[in-house]
């Protein structure tokens, strides 16, 4: 079998582990980490709080203008102050002597970031695979699950500041791709509304595109969704490859990607569909209305010519009987199911 670039990352990785769970001067090692713990004194807003990119590069530009003296944080135990002298050290017992760095890699501050969660903040790599290697080594890879406050994984984190290594890093550890942050987004979710498509194929990589691709955030969009309104063309091209459904309907409205084109008027985004044989062009929301419905309520004229030409007609409500009372409970759906 072929040794490929990912299976020799993958053996380092393991060797490294290994090597760093044996080696002697591993406590070392771990009171440097606390050491540069105590340096990542920030107010540990969440990057995403505020669910714009512009929060995100505000959060990180004033990181380092923060007065940390006012702040009230949390801290680990001190692991430096633990006594190594008279032997003390030689009469630990393996699990004893593991205390420390278990209690670091567990440990979280008031809004519940972790130390990796801080280190991907910061920008301190270094610190942040310290800590993925360490929870490795002790058989502790769920902390690379770990979510915050808000619900956000060491992963989200990753993508929105955009750290590709750290993300790969992370995925080659087979951390979960399919957590939902507070807005019900996962790591492929902000990707698309970022517009990363480097850290996109790094998920596609590694992760099952099923699990990726089928899943809504709490707004009902899918990922194709959400790369659409953000214009992100060449990543819906991408997600379109990799198997991702041209007529997904969103949760709330059951509109595609054709209905929001059509309704906000974005003749490229209608164009760049119409390249795809299995776009249903006639496909209609939980409230019967189509693309060419959409594009006529909103005058939008030269898009509705676009669509009649390619076949678009508006949905015939001439058979429709009229129903009574005891039935409208019919016309009601959650999720495009009805209830």
């Amino acid at each position: 079998m072929a040794y490929t670039t990912t299976d020799r990352m993958e053996a380092d990785l393991d060797c490294d582990c290994e090597g760093l769970k044996n080696d002697t001067t591993f406590r070392d090692n771990i009171v440097e980490m606390d050491r540069k713990f105590r340096k990542l004194k920030i107010p540990s807003t969440s990057l995403d709080s505020a669910y714009s990119s512009c929060s995100y590069s505000a959060s990180l530009c004033s990181v380092d203008s923060v007065d940390n003296s006012s702040v009230d944080f949390k801290q680990p135990p001190d692991l430096a102050s633990i006594p190594e002298d008279e032997g003390t050290s030689e009469c630990m017992s393996e699990s004893d002597s593991s205390k420390p760095a278990i209690n670091l890699l567990h440990h979280q501050d008031e809004e519940g970031d972790s130390l990796l969660h801080l280190a991907i903040i910061r920008g301190h790599a270094q610190i942040a695979d310290d800590y993925i290697r360490g929870a490795k080594s002790f058989n502790l890879s769920h902390l690379l699950d770990l979510q915050n406050n808000f619900f956000q994984t060491p992963l989200h984190l990753a993508v929105i500041t955009k750290q590709s290594n750290i993300v790969e890093t992370l995925l080659r550890c087979n951390v979960a791709v399919d957590i939902a942050d507070s807005y019900g987004n996962t790591a492929m979710h902000i990707a698309c509304r970022e517009g990363n498509i480097d850290i996109a194929r790094l998920l596609f990589q590694y992760a099952p595109h099923r699990v990726i691709l089928e899943l809504r955030n709490y707004d009902g969009l899918s990922c194709l969704h959400i790369a659409a309104l953000q214009n992100h063309y060449s990543l819906m091209e991408l997600l379109l490859e990799n198997g991702a459904n041209i007529n997904v309907q969103d949760g709330k409205s059951g509109r595609t990607v054709l209905h929001y084109a059509a309704e906000y008027g974005n003749q490229r985004l209608v164009n760049q569909l119409f390249n795809y044989p299995d776009l249903d062009i006639n496909t209609v929301t939980y409230s019967g209305m189509s693309a060419l419905n959409l594009a006529e309520g909103r005058n939008h004229i030269e898009i509705k010519e676009m669509l009649q030409l390619n076949g678009a007609v508006l949905p015939d409500y001439s058979s429709e009987e009229s129903e009574d009372e005891t039935s409208i409970a019919d016309d009601f759906c959650i999720n495009g199911q009805p209830i």
